[in-house]
């Protein structure tokens, strides 16, 4: 099954698993990452707020990180 940054939302569970239990999972959510040079306050919504990554909040996987072979 290929998985697409579309396929993750915000609050979800992490869909990585710990590095010495496969079993295990990371156990952090995703959350939209800081905006970068919003500017909101000229047109919102700006880029930077719109293509925000999701980041877990544990161990920092981004969505934007998935390979597409």
């Amino acid at each position: 099954m290929t998985l697409y940054v579309e396929d993750y939302e915000i609050g979800q569970r992490c869909p990585l698993t710990a590095a010495d239990n496969e079993a295990d999972q990371c156990g952090g959510v995703l959350m939209l990452s800081a905006a970068v040079d919003c500017s909101c306050h000229i047109a919102a919504p700006c880029a930077g707020c719109t293509e925000a990554p999701l980041v877990c909040t544990v161990c920092g996987w981004e969505a934007e990180d998935l390979d597409h072979d």
